[in-house]
């Protein structure tokens, strides 16, 4: 009896580990875009674990991601919108307010996975992330 349960449970791991390796978008949340998959987006930002990376530009908006270990990808986002020249000036919820001359924006997060963060960010808005 124990040996069958060894068995199923082996048999189990197996097919777990194999639809993880050929399909592991299946384990994502879905994301609130749908110009990019899941796993493209994944693998953009386990690429850059330092930087705030482009991720998707969908209708009028442009989306970032980081990863979001202690909050570094917030720390990663106000950087590059502090060298892009926007000023913040309040945050309410998952919404952070900038301005620049004469111009105001919203910025919304929002957390994707445990360890993944993204920005929705208006599209006239031209980040450089690198």
């Amino acid at each position: 009896m124990i040996r069958k349960v060894a068995i199923l449970m082996i048999i189990a791991l197996l097919v777990f580990v194999g639809i993880h390796q050929f399909w592991p978008g299946l384990f994502y949340p879905e994301l609130p875009f749908s110009s990019v998959k899941k796993e493209v987006v994944f693998e953009l930002i386990k690429q850059s674990p330092d930087h705030l990376v482009t991720v998707a530009q969908e209708d009028d908006f442009s989306w970032y991601g980081a990863q979001f270990e202690q909050g570094r990808a917030i720390d990663l986002f106000l950087d590059v919108m502090k060298k892009n020249g926007w000023t913040l000036i309040d945050q309410d919820g998952a919404g952070y307010f900038f301005s620049q001359s004469n111009n105001k924006i919203v910025v919304t997060t929002q957390m994707w996975t445990g360890k993944i963060m993204l920005f929705k960010v208006p599209a006239a808005v031209s980040l450089i992330t690198k």
